[in-house]
């Protein structure tokens, strides 16, 4: 019963840590999303967009700003999630290496 404690405390920590990751990954993928619709819409005007690509019909302007900011905070979700998962290392990368430690000459 002992060893069960520490492995819950652990396995809450690791969770803990899962979910801040995965907001953070959402929080600076809807930073870039706002930074990103200003930069195209200050360019780029959606009723002429949807003018060009018939396929989509715009009620009004307000539909074409939603699917855009929407767009680009899908693409930024992906390329934040993509990039956690590429830095997050193995158990047994993370043990310190004794061999590569520094040494102190006298």
């Amino acid at each position: 019963m002992a060893n069960q404690a520490p492995t819950d405390s652990n396995a809450q920590l690791v969770d803990a840590k899962k979910r801040l990751e995965l907001v953070a990954a959402l929080w600076s993928a809807f930073l870039a999303a706002c930074f990103g619709s200003l930069v195209f819409f200050a360019q780029f005007d959606p009723p002429l967009l949807a003018g060009i690509a018939s396929r989509f019909r715009l009620t009004d302007t307000l539909t074409g700003y939603a699917i855009g900011f929407f767009f680009f905070w899908i693409v930024g979700a992906i390329a934040a999630l993509l990039t956690l998962m590429l830095v997050r290392q193995s158990p047994d990368d993370a043990r310190p290496n004794d061999s590569a430690a520094p040494t102190r000459d006298p």
